[in-house]
């Protein structure tokens, strides 16, 4: 069931979320709605039942805006490692930003993307290793999202 839903639910949730950074909760309450309902139904639990543990402790998803995050930032990783993303301090790792001219602009990746970069902690934006990068990321994000 847990491998029906990733295929089916969440690669969905995950499709072009990354345009959805900065979106007021409100906007993005539904796809809060879909995974919790989609945890439920991999896990049998009841429509009341609280559903914060099952993620974070049997299931080990990212809540959605955290899930956000983690697809930007991880592609602005890739970015970096591949030379595309340039323009950075060698010794903090920290990516240049822009100043959007409105709210709107907030959300474009060229600005979204150095943004939650900048945010992360010196000690993560400098790992080099792709796989460990990931795993070093999505463990700061669970601390962030489930203290």
């Amino acid at each position: 069931m847990k491998q029906l839903v990733t295929s089916f639910v969440l690669q969905r949730i995950d499709y072009c979320n990354s345009l959805l950074d900065n979106l007021p909760a409100s906007t993005t309450a539904s796809l809060q709605r879909v995974q919790n309902d989609a945890a439920r139904l991999i896990l049998g639990l009841d429509r009341r039942a609280h559903i914060t543990p099952a993620l974070k402790k049997k299931l080990h998803w990212l809540p959605i805006q955290y899930r956000i995050q983690f697809k930007i930032t991880v592609f602005m990783h890739q970015c970096f490692r591949t030379g595309t993303g340039r323009l950075r301090s060698a010794t903090t790792g920290a990516a240049v930003t822009h100043r959007p001219r409105n709210n709107l602009g907030r959300r474009a990746f060229s600005i979204a993307g150095p943004s939650v970069r900048n945010s992360l902690p010196q000690s993560l934006r400098l790992i080099d290793d792709h796989e460990q990068f990931r795993k070093q990321l999505k463990t700061y994000y669970f601390n962030v999202a489930f203290s």
